[in-house]
């Protein structure tokens, strides 16, 4: 957890001396509004029997629409996987095999905002989030799985557009998601999953 906090803590450090851009509050509107953000950081899983962990991608995809120039509705997936991630304790699966992945993966909806016009962008969601760990064969077909039920998750997102045209932007954020999730078919042990990371981020509207 203290690397992942870290990770955090340098993510919002470098994208906090950004200047401001051209793409002020007046250029935004009420209008249809695509926000993608691909990065890379850390996902961490933990439940009573074992702690699973490792670098990560991170991705997620915002469809939505603008109420007024500085806030906007979107729905929203994300998703973030470490291959090769450690156990501890070791189980079935091995430290650093590439040929396991472990995921989570979030459906929701959530609130972007701009609060002034230095183009600081902030998204907050609630998810219906879930989790796996998977094990492929030389062929790449999956031999293995282990899926987390259903359960509450949520992401938070901080970063900064600037404006390309009249309809791009680009930019980068700091991404944070957490979830809590039964096992699946049965009452415990809970999982609690969480992933940082930094992203690079498109908008279209």
């Amino acid at each position: 957890m203290h690397a992942s906090a870290c990770l955090l803590v340098v993510s919002l450090g470098a994208i906090a001396p950004l200047g401001a851009s051209a793409d002020t509050l007046e250029r935004r509107r009420e209008a249809f509004v695509l926000r993608g953000l691909f990065g890379f950081g850390y996902l961490r899983q933990t439940s009573a029997a074992q702690t699973v962990q490792g670098p990560s991608g991170t991705f997620a995809l915002q469809v939505g629409w603008m109420l007024d120039p500085a806030l906007g509705l979107f729905g929203e997936v994300t998703s973030a996987s470490a291959t090769g991630p450690s156990f501890e304790p070791n189980g079935v699966f091995a430290d650093g095999d590439e040929d396991v992945d472990a995921s989570m993966t979030g459906l929701g909806a959530g609130v972007l905002w701009y609060p002034g016009p230095e183009n600081l962008a902030l998204t907050l969601s609630i998810q219906a989030a879930t989790a796996d760990q998977t094990e492929r064969d030389d062929d790449g077909e999956t031999k293995r799985r282990y899926t987390g039920g259903w359960g509450f998750g949520t992401t938070l997102t901080l970063g900064r557009d600037w404006a390309v045209d009249e309809n791009w932007a680009l930019g980068a954020a700091a991404v944070a998601s957490f979830a809590r999730l039964p096992d699946k078919g049965q009452s415990g042990p809970v999982h609690h999953d969480g992933a940082f990371g930094v992203a690079f981020t498109v908008r279209f509207d």
